[in-house]
């Protein structure tokens, strides 16, 4: 089974993920990026 979920911020993994385990899940997570956060991320690199 294959949950696509979109999260406002990675803190909430756990609140999502911890009741799959209790319940004798496996989880996987792949968390990506869409173009907002990418130039959000770009943002805040070190000016070289």
């Amino acid at each position: 089974m294959v949950f696509v979920l979109d999260l406002p911020s990675t803190d909430r993994i756990p609140a999502i993920a911890e009741p799959l385990f209790q319940l004798g899940a496996t989880v996987e997570l792949h968390p990506t990026m869409n173009i907002d956060d990418l130039k959000k991320a770009i943002q805040n690199l070190p000016k070289q």
